[in-house]
């Protein structure tokens, strides 16, 4: 378990980063490690079937944003490349996480130009290889659930 955003272990019961090291000492397995941004906990000591070996907390989350959907790993991030080459996008959009349903809400010039929101979701399923339903909102709209005004990076993934 890694320190999140170092080499460093981290902490027995702090939450880290899941690294995998292959440790066979032979030419065909070269030493590397594995960052898979799993977040877990080293918990350390004995159990209740009396064994002393480290045992992991399971799975906490992830470090990044990247989420399963419909057996893709989508990345929100990955949208504004797609979202900046329309001249409608207004600057803003945020991915929203309802249990395993996940749409787009973006901020667009003019929200009700008619086909525009298909549009989007066409470009986005073309480039990205999802399909997921598009929500266009208002300029502005977006910026309490991003924190665009106020972070430094902006929150890309909201889990409802």
């Amino acid at each position: 378990i890694l320190d999140p955003g170092s080499p460093r272990p981290a902490a027995d019961g702090e939450a880290g980063e899941l690294g995998c090291t292959c440790l066979y000492k032979d030419d065909a397995y070269p030493i590397i490690r594995f960052n898979t941004r799993d977040m877990s906990a080293r918990l350390a000591g004995s159990n209740a079937l009396g064994l002393p070996f480290d045992r992991i907390a399971g799975f906490l989350g992830r470090s990044d944003n990247m989420v399963k959907f419909k057996g893709i790993n989508f990345y929100p991030e990955a949208a504004a490349a797609v979202l900046g080459e329309l001249e409608e996008y207004a600057g803003d959009y945020v991915c929203v996480r309802e249990g395993e349903r996940l749409h787009i809400e973006i901020e667009a010039g003019d929200p009700r130009l008619p086909g525009l929101a298909d549009r989007i979701g066409a470009l986005i399923r073309e480039r990205l290889g999802v399909r997921v339903p598009v929500t266009l909102r208002e300029p502005g709209a977006l910026r309490e659930f991003t924190g665009s005004e106020s972070r430094q990076k902006p929150r890309r993934l909201i889990t409802r």
